[in-house]
């Protein structure tokens, strides 16, 4: 149950840096028209995640939930990992 709500927090932070930049994106105008449906197409991804890891959690098929949540989860606990090494660097 820790793993569970471990990767859906993980998975939850990272819906919310998506939607913080199509947010900015919409503000200043750079998701236009064009590109609108690549974000949506990305901003949704998290979500049905969430809403199918918690619907599996709620029928007791719990396995199911954290490798659904986990899908999303560990690939961007690599990101932040590269990000951390790579914000650490002396670029001089």
């Amino acid at each position: 149950m820790f793993f569970f709500w471990l990767f859906f927090s993980i998975d939850a932070i990272f819906a919310l840096i998506v939607f913080y930049f199509l947010g900015e994106g919409l503000v200043d105008q750079t998701v236009s028209s064009n590109n609108l449906g690549s974000w949506l197409l990305l901003a949704m991804t998290p979500v049905i995640v969430l809403a199918t890891g918690l619907s599996l959690k709620h029928k007791n098929k719990l396995l199911w939930a954290k490798l659904v949540v986990s899908l999303l989860a560990i690939p961007g606990i690599i990101l932040s990992l590269f990000a951390l090494y790579l914000g650490n660097q002396n670029w001089h």
